[in-house]
């Protein structure tokens, strides 16, 4: 007889898609003014960076209830879902601060007891975050690195989880995993901002300026070979020395395609200024 299948787990709990709405709006009215305060700010990229600050929450918060493991379909503990949701969130806000330069706004910030500027953690998971021991929190908290409230007699410090990655950070924290991550985000966003400029016609693609080089070097080249006619037209030389002002004019158009570099142009620039200053002489 055929078994029927296993009901999956049902998700751990959490606030309803209005709460994770409120908790973005209440995030965005407190960094709104701030940010407004220190100058002009893209208001999108905080509305973005608003809504997954909210979505860490909400796994924050569904974390602190059901605890980082939960029951699976057969009944066995695994590993909440709801990590994977905050790590991944984690890393989508350190990027998205970084763009909003909200590190600097956390360290202009004056520390508080009762407030916070990223997500509260325990130590555990603050330990998760920065890829380290618990012990080795509790060695960095001794110090210097910030914490919201210190534990005792049964209860956990308290961390804020972005305070601390930019205090780690300050400390030359970081890893190899990491800094190819921002490598690879600013190389990106030098092709982004080199598209954006393609499409405002601020730069100028390779080929159209080959193109356009070209041409401008087959304009004033041909201007070079006319000249020996017009100077024997102007009366400047006679007709007979016509041919020799052509070979100067070629001597020179040869020279000039022999450039390949700007020190070969720096180069034939001070031998010009040289032979002026032996012809004053």
């Amino acid at each position: 007889m055929k078994k029927s299948a296993t009901p999956p787990p049902s998700p751990p709990p959490g606030p309803s898609p209005a709460a994770l709405e409120r908790l973005a709006r209440e995030r965005l009215a407190t960094l709104e003014p701030q940010l407004a305060a220190r100058g002009p700010y893209d208001h999108e990229l905080l509305e973005a960076y608003c809504q997954v600050w909210a979505r860490w929450r909400q796994a924050e918060d569904g974390i602190a209830k059901t605890g980082q493991m939960v029951k699976g379909p057969r009944g066995r503990p695994v590993v909440s879902p709801l990590l994977a949701i905050a790590s991944k969130a984690l890393s989508q806000l350190q990027r998205l601060g970084a763009r909003l330069s909200l590190d600097d706004l956390i360290a202009d910030t004056p520390a508080a007891p009762t407030t916070s500027s990223g997500p509260v953690v325990d130590r555990v998971r603050l330990a998760e975050i920065l890829g380290a021991h618990p012990d080795t929190i509790t060695h960095w908290t001794r110090k210097g690195m910030p914490v919201v409230s210190r534990g005792g007699r049964g209860r956990e410090s308290q961390y804020d989880a972005f305070a601390c990655v930019a205090w780690w950070r300050q400390q030359g924290g970081g890893n190899a995993k990491e800094a190819a991550q921002i490598r690879r985000d600013e190389s990106q966003a030098a092709l982004n901002e080199q598209r954006l400029q393609e499409r405002r016609k601020e730069l100028v693609a390779r080929d159209q300026v080959i193109l356009a080089g070209q041409s401008y070097t087959k304009a004033w080249a041909a201007k070079v070979r006319a000249l020996p006619r017009r100077f024997v037209e102007a009366g400047i030389i006679t007709r007979e020395q016509e041919a020799a002002a052509a070979t100067v004019c070629r001597d020179v158009l040869t020279e000039i395609a022999g450039w390949k570099t700007m020190a070969d142009v720096a180069r034939a620039a001070k031998g010009k200024s040289s032979r002026k200053a032996k012809a004053r002489a």
